[in-house]
């Protein structure tokens, strides 16, 4: 892969709590202005992806895999990611352009929880070993390629650097990821989870009105792997709450939300096109984005229709 000169890019994981309307979906956009992201990854939005893209003034959604992001977005292609297995991935990653025809590469998550009682379930927890490992299995040939890799999102698990036995870390959910080369940025700046337990869930339903029985942990995370440096990592959260960095009352949601800062080289992977909606209301404009190496020339995008006949060119 060609690559450029450096640059910073700040990512955001944030859990908005059940469409973000539970208190206010004014407020869930506030907490993102505070951040100040440029790629956000949403869990449990149920439908408002676009809609807060569109409150921030951002001009790049994606509805399926729920992001958010002043850059555009492009989609892999199913074909483009073959796993380890020789099998092709299920079109869950995004490259992300930063600069003109350079991208990193992110997938979103939000992993199942245990339902309470069931812990041990072994069937849920190979589901959702095996959801993480399909994501892991994607993005790190392309951190070995020289494409910077995130892997973020609600993973519903405790990190093995927050575990105190070697026999918890090794059975630990986000041990998969920590073995592909993926790095906690946030414990990479705050590596002491006494001194800095970084507690995500929760802050209360809303705050302060606590979950009952709860067990605080940290569930929410940005991980990084290929050629970037974490350079700060926050949790935003209720006005004086524990280890919160950026605090807002009312907090609008059952999650804080974690923003890492990352110096990183942006890859350039080549081609690649990519269409904003799946289905479009015929008359209604459609979004097409088309990446293409800086050196890259002569080549154009054409949509066709259903018997393949070019209806136009770009």
């Amino acid at each position: 892969m060609h690559q450029i000169e450096s640059c910073r890019l700040r990512i955001m994981t944030f859990n908005v709590w059940r469409g973000g309307i539970q208190v206010s979906l004014g407020q869930i956009a506030e907490v993102i202005r505070a951040a100040a992201p440029d790629i956000v990854g949403l869990q449990e939005p149920e439908g408002n992806t676009r809609h807060l893209a569109d409150m921030l003034g951002w001009p790049c959604a994606d509805e399926g895999l729920h992001l958010i992001s002043r850059f555009p977005l492009f989609r892999l292609a199913a074909d483009d990611q073959p796993d380890r297995s020789g099998r092709f991935g299920d079109q869950s990653v995004t490259l992300v352009e930063i600069r003109p025809g350079a991208v990193v590469a992110l997938a979103n998550l939000h992993l199942v929880p245990f339902p309470a009682g069931q812990e041990n379930d072994r069937a849920l927890d190979r589901r959702r070993r095996d959801e993480l490992g399909s994501h892991v299995a994607q993005l790190q040939p392309l951190a070995k390629r020289g494409m910077p890799a995130f892997l973020i999102g609600d993973f519903n698990g405790a990190s093995p650097l927050d575990l105190p036995t070697s026999v918890e870390r090794e059975n630990s959910l986000l041990h998969l990821p920590a073995r592909a080369g993926f790095r906690d940025s946030y414990r990479e700046v705050h590596p002491d989870p006494a001194a800095r337990p970084g507690i995500t869930w929760s802050p209360g339903c809303p705050h302060p009105r606590p979950y009952p029985d709860l067990t605080p942990e940290r569930i929410d995370y940005i991980l990084a792997a290929g050629p970037c440096r974490v350079l700060a990592s926050r949790i935003l959260g209720e006005t004086g709450g524990p280890d919160v960095d950026i605090g807002l009352l009312p907090w609008p949601s059952d999650h804080r939300a974690v923003v890492s800062d990352f110096e990183l080289t942006p890859a350039f992977p080549g081609d690649a096109v990519t269409v904003e909606r799946a289905a479009v209301v015929q008359g209604a404009p459609v979004v097409i984005r088309y990446l293409t190496a800086l050196q890259d020339d002569g080549k154009r995008v054409g949509i066709r229709d259903g018997s393949g006949r070019v209806m136009t060119a770009m």
